[in-house]
């Protein structure tokens, strides 16, 4: 999983029809997007080999859920950050908000979860 955009960050937010506040918190978090690409390159090959098929896969699937519930863009982007920090297990501290973010706007930016056409 390498960051390989099938289209520009802007043209897939636009695409999207994610609103400011999405935008500002995708900028946010892609600040750590080569911390998360490492992480998960990391486990992969050293850990847990397919941490990064499996790590996508679930967000697919949340993503998928959101849109089923009717959330409208900035309500699944949100979705997606809160269910990560919720997975993240019983600790509710800032740096789980901040690396749920991280990996949302990482896999955003990879054209892994929302729509790439």
């Amino acid at each position: 999983m390498g960051i390989e955009r099938a289209l520009p960050l802007q043209d897939k937010i636009q695409l999207n029809g994610l609103g400011l506040t999405s935008v500002q918190r995708i900028t946010d978090g892609l600040s750590q997007a080569a911390r998360v690409a490492q992480f998960i390159e990391f486990q992969h090959s050293t850990i847990q080999p397919g941490f990064g098929r499996r790590l996508v896969a679930r967000f697919k699937s949340d993503y998928f859920a959101a849109l089923a519930e009717g959330l409208e863009p900035d309500g699944v982007f949100d979705y997606l950050v809160q269910t990560a920090i919720d997975n993240a297990g019983p600790r509710d501290t800032p740096e789980i908000h901040a690396a749920a973010l991280s990996v949302v706007a990482y896999l955003f930016e990879i054209c892994e979860i929302f729509e790439r056409e």
